[in-house]
């Protein structure tokens, strides 16, 4: 099985140098995809994917995607005053062209920490409303209109890892109620392209996120 360390992916194109100084510079990376559906963030330790998968792409904090092979390849650092890099130039009609402001493609790409309160868990589904984006770029400052305040659902799969609030791993039961009784929660997770979203009780279609982590916090 493959297994990629953290040094191997440093030298050839994440632009940090060793496992430690990606917890001192300014995260140039975001967040690593696994072929198996892992999501890692900072820090990162060796072996980067496990055994059961290689790197599927490596998103930068500048919003760009890398993916395989990475020889040469590397997220743009960010500056020491802490401005980020200008976001890559986007070409064609790639995107959301749904109402509202056009969802940029490294907007729906990256993982978002997403505070906000929920209100029932059901077949997988649950009911969310959003109250901010934890970090969110001044570039992507209008791109949260779209979630912000707005009913959404978050979509809780096999692989979502749910936590209470004392960070510990929920699982079966104990995770099912936990989200039910939930008030208060951050969810790690992707914003789906308008094209794929949930429709609500009316039949309109509402924001819908793909849950990566779920912390319920009360």
């Amino acid at each position: 099985m493959l297994r990629i360390a953290v040094a191997a992916i440093a030298a050839a194109c994440l632009a940090v140098p060793a496992v430690a100084a990606a917890e001192d510079n300014a995260h140039a990376v975001d967040h690593i995809a696994c072929t198996d559906a892992t999501v890692l963030t900072p820090p990162f330790a060796p072996p980067v994917c496990g055994e059961h998968g290689g790197v599927a792409s490596v998103t930068c904090v500048s919003g760009a995607t890398l993916t395989p092979p990475l020889d040469g390849k590397r997220c743009p650092a960010t500056s020491d005053g802490g401005d980020e890099p200008a976001e890559p130039a986007e070409h064609g009609d790639e995107g959301d062209r749904g109402d509202g402001p056009r969802l940029k493609p490294a907007f729906l790409n990256r993982v978002w920490r997403i505070a906000g309160s929920a209100d029932g868990f059901d077949a997988g589904v649950l009911s969310f409303t959003a109250d901010h984006i934890v970090g969110l770029p001044h570039r992507f400052s209008n791109q949260d209109d779209a979630l912000i305040d707005q009913d959404a659902r978050v979509l809780v799969g096999t692989r979502t890892r749910v936590f209470d609030a004392d960070h510990h791993l929920l699982t079966g039961d104990a995770a099912t109620s936990a989200l039910d009784a939930a008030e208060d929660v951050v969810v790690a997770a992707k914003l789906l392209p308008r094209d794929k979203w949930l429709d609500d009780e009316d039949g309109t279609p509402v924001p819908t996120l793909r849950a990566k982590k779920v912390l319920v916090k009360a």
